[in-house]
């Protein structure tokens, strides 16, 4: 799904709040891909969920190193 159709009836805030995850996800990715070209292998896992009641949660997320480069497996 697109972002502007999830964001179609969002407030600014929300929409803002959400835009801003969404361009951190972009900025991680590239990242991600820049720590694999050094040989490394990572995995991101969900260490916690944050809630803020009413019903509202996001995951929040930590990397960990699958694999070095030159390691068995």
């Amino acid at each position: 799904m697109e972002i502007s159709a999830q964001t179609e009836n969002m407030s600014d805030a929300q929409r803002q709040s959400f835009l801003s995850v969404a361009h951190g996800i972009e900025e991680l990715n590239r990242m991600i891909c820049a720590a694999v070209d050094t040989g490394l292998s990572i995995e991101l896992q969900r260490s916690c969920r944050h809630h803020a009641g009413g019903g509202y949660w996001g995951d929040i997320m930590s990397p960990r190193i699958v694999k070095k480069a030159g390691e068995p497996g």
